[in-house]
């Protein structure tokens, strides 16, 4: 007889491990801080661009670079060469310049004879003349020291030469830039952030300048560019530090923003983009409620940078999963990371 074999090898199922899953509950997610780096440029807050006030030859330059200079300081001679052989009395060949000093002379001398005249007969007609000499005097003078301050270009601010357009002998003409004068001991930083942050930064928020090898410097933005950058499409924001700092102008650092977004509507919420899994029927995240996960779904109000604001039916103890969610579906087994 033969003999049937009912014994089967038994099959065993191992349970699928559970998903790690790291959550924030609703009530946290009231508000969202984000952490965001832009590379910052040293330079200066105090600087100007000395600029030609008059077309002639550079006779002098007392710009070297690296030069400190104090405010008035005549820097750059501009004369008119060759127009005359000698020099005037404030030594410039300008023709100018010395048809000027010679207006001056001669109105120096109507009113020496104005003075007399008034000396020997003073009345009404004597003082009069002598009023509108004094007047041609004073119009004369100011002239005359237009002319030659055109001419002698001094520096407005204290600082130093950091940068070097001409020299002497150099022919130039009505505006045109002839050194950069720097204030290094007025120090910004500067550096360019997408629209999307735009929003998020405001005059007077507090930020870190990240320095290598040294502690990080403590600094406030300054300055918010209303436009943005041509090129970039990105916005100029500009930082003073709290503190005196050492590195040089031009040196890239590192700006470090921590920024805290919170949704537009009391009944929304915000999260990470990560968080929502997006389709074409439908939007949702997954919260954890009893190791498992329970989908929930959301409709998106809006999405800035990397995050969404999301409405849903949340209670404020409802523990939402950030990461881990993209193999999850309802009722998938969860473990929480600490």
């Amino acid at each position: 007889m033969r003999q049937k074999n009912s014994s089967q090898d038994e099959i065993i199922k191992t349970p699928p491990a559970p998903t790690l899953v790291k959550v924030k509950t609703a009530k946290d997610s009231k508000s969202l801080k984000e952490v965001v780096e832009y590379p910052a440029i040293i330079s200066s807050d105090s600087e100007v661009t000395l600029s030609a006030k008059n077309s002639g030859i550079v006779v002098s330059a007392n710009i070297d670079l690296g030069k400190f200079v104090s405010p008035g300081q005549n820097l750059v001679k501009i004369d008119d060469m060759g127009s005359n052989l000698t020099l005037g009395k404030n030594n410039f060949e300008s023709v100018q310049v010395q048809q000027l000093e010679i207006a001056l002379k001669q109105a120096k001398k109507s009113e020496d004879l104005a003075d007399e005249n008034y000396d020997d007969d003073k009345n009404e007609s004597t003082k009069i003349a002598r009023d509108i000499a004094k007047l041609q005097v004073k119009n004369a003078e100011l002239s005359l020291l237009s002319a030659i301050d055109s001419r002698n270009i001094a520096s407005p601010i204290a600082g130093q030469i950091t940068e070097k357009f001409v020299s002497v002998g150099d022919l130039v003409s009505f505006g045109q830039p002839l050194a950069k004068i720097t204030n290094t001991s007025l120090i910004k930083f500067q550096f360019y952030v997408e629209k999307e942050k735009l929003a998020d930064l405001k005059i007077g928020q507090s930020l870190e300048i990240l320095s290598e090898g040294e502690e990080n410097i403590p600094a406030k933005i300054i300055r918010i560019s209303p436009s943005a950058d041509p090129t970039t499409k990105r916005f100029l924001i500009e930082a003073k530090p709290n503190q005196k700092i050492t590195s040089p102008i031009g040196t890239i650092l590192t700006a470090k923003i921590e920024i805290e977004r919170k949704p537009g509507k009391e009944s929304s919420f915000i999260l990470p983009i990560p968080a929502v899994i997006i389709s074409q029927n439908e939007n949702y995240i997954f919260i954890a409620e009893n190791e498992k996960a329970r989908k929930i779904n959301v409709s998106i109000e809006k999405i800035i940078g990397e995050t969404a604001e999301i409405k849903a039916d949340l209670a404020p103890e409802d523990k939402i999963i950030l990461e881990g969610n993209k193999f999850l579906a309802n009722d998938s087994l969860i473990k929480i990371e600490d």
